[in-house]
């Protein structure tokens, strides 16, 4: 996921530098005037992808995904949780198998990194 950001980051920037430099009126040649355009589109469109409008608002798919994820799964949590304090010792096990699940899928996988990565 870092990868990904830093790619956009580092496509933004050359973007922005590109720009720059084409309102400096340094001579372009066509080429890089196409590459300049059809660059700026491609990414007017990415952002484009990722934004949901509505009468009142406009918002960010990723973001509304993410929260509505992760609010329905605290309030399975949630949920769970009551009912295996309120129910008897031998009825609370589908719950608590529940709870496990959830957990497994908020806590992220662990991994070995090597730091001497060149």
């Amino acid at each position: 996921m870092d990868d990904n950001n830093e790619e956009d980051i580092t496509h933004t920037r050359s973007i922005s530098e590109q720009i720059r430099l084409s309102k400096l009126h340094l001579p372009l040649s066509p080429q890089t005037q196409h590459r300049l355009i059809d660059r700026a589109v491609e990414h007017e469109e990415q952002n484009d992808m990722n934004k949901w409008e509505s009468c009142c608002f406009k918002i960010d798919k990723r973001v509304l995904v993410f929260f509505t994820q992760y609010i329905i799964i605290l309030l399975t949590l949630i949920f769970s949780m009551r009912m295996v304090l309120n129910l008897d010792s031998c009825e609370g096990g589908v719950f608590l198998n529940l709870i496990t699940f959830l957990i497994g899928i908020v806590v992220p996988t662990p991994s070995i990194k090597n730091k001497d990565k060149k």
